[in-house]
């Protein structure tokens, strides 16, 4: 009697640790399952952010492109022209393909684009710091000091990186001056205050003058030789209701403002930034682009990709290259 119970609870025991397996590879099957559809589906919403944001990419491009053309017979950017327009956050329910012809629809109607393009020559070009030797340029680091003293914000920390680039190269053939904002702050200058700086600043591929139509009033300031910051908001002002067609036409308006020197100012300009910013549900990616225009042809500098939370789609670090 004993050995029947034992051999009856043996096979109760064996039943249940069976159910047990079973019931764990049926949930680790379909974990694995809906793991793999959440890939799928990552992946799918990647792949439309892209052809999207190359597609916004494309656009600007031609914005560039056109806004060339019309003023081939004077070259003037201002921030009257269409490029200068944001884009307002607009859905994207008539340009993205559906997965199916169910799910997908709520996410398509959930698409989200905005953007806006800057001319980078508004900000000073930290570029400018070293001349074609690259060797430090006093004049326009005494321009850099000026900016940071009319942002109330301290030059010392910059000073201390730039010093450490010309140490680090001191043996270099030819030096190799910061090549983009993390640069400086590998070198020392922290985080926070590069985000203060950022909205003045620009790291570009070659020197450039700051265009006198597009620039903030303090990166107009530190340019000009006995410019206030009062005088650079009033020719912001100015300049908002009739942008200067020229360097000569500048200096006529304000015979009293002389650039420290003369390439440093400008009314056209060749660099812009490109930000775009793409939500797909929660899904989403902000990417930055730089343009460098000659004449008639736009070509990308770089690009930078983010992803937004909560969920991360994908982030790609500066190339260097161009595309």
């Amino acid at each position: 009697m004993k050995r029947q119970q034992s051999q009856r609870g043996a096979a109760l025991l064996m039943a249940m640790l069976t159910a047990a397996l079973v019931a764990t590879l049926a949930a680790t099957a379909s974990w694995r399952i809906w793991q793999i559809s959440e890939v799928e589906s990552a992946e799918q919403d990647r792949a439309q952010m892209q052809w999207v944001l190359q597609g916004a990419l494309d656009w600007a491009r031609l914005l560039l492109r056109e806004d060339a053309r019309a003023n081939r017979n004077e070259a003037v950017d201002h921030l009257n022209e269409p490029w200068a327009l944001p884009l307002e956050e607009a859905r994207l329910s008539t340009f993205l393909a559906a997965k199916d012809q169910s799910s997908a629809q709520a996410d398509v109607n959930e698409a989200f684009l905005s953007g806006s393009m800057i001319d980078a020559q508004s900000r000073f070009n930290l570029r400018n710091l070293w001349d074609a030797q690259g060797q430090i340029s006093n004049a326009d680091l005494v321009q850099f000091v000026r900016l940071c003293e009319l942002l109330q914000l301290p030059a010392q920390p910059w000073l201390d990186a730039l010093t450490d680039f010309q140490a680090s190269q001191a043996n270099a053939p030819q030096p190799v001056p910061a090549q983009e904002l993390g640069d400086w702050a590998r070198a020392g200058v922290r985080p926070e205050l590069i985000a203060l700086m950022q909205p003045y600043v620009a790291v570009l591929p070659k020197r450039t003058p700051i265009n006198v139509n597009t620039a903030s009033a303090p990166v107009l300031a530190a340019v000009v030789i006995d410019g206030s910051l009062a005088d650079a908001q009033q020719w912001v002002r100015e300049r908002n209701l009739q942008p200067y067609r020229s360097v000569s036409d500048w200096q006529q308006r304000h015979p009293q403002a002389k650039p420290a020197q003369l390439q440093d100012i400008a009314t056209a300009s060749d660099f812009f930034e490109v930000t775009g910013q793409l939500r797909i549900g929660t899904h989403g990616v902000t990417e930055t682009s730089l343009l460098q225009r000659e004449n008639l042809n736009v070509r990308v500098v770089w690009r930078r990709r983010q992803s937004l939370a909560p969920s991360v789609v994908w982030s790609e670090a500066p190339t260097g290259r161009a595309e």
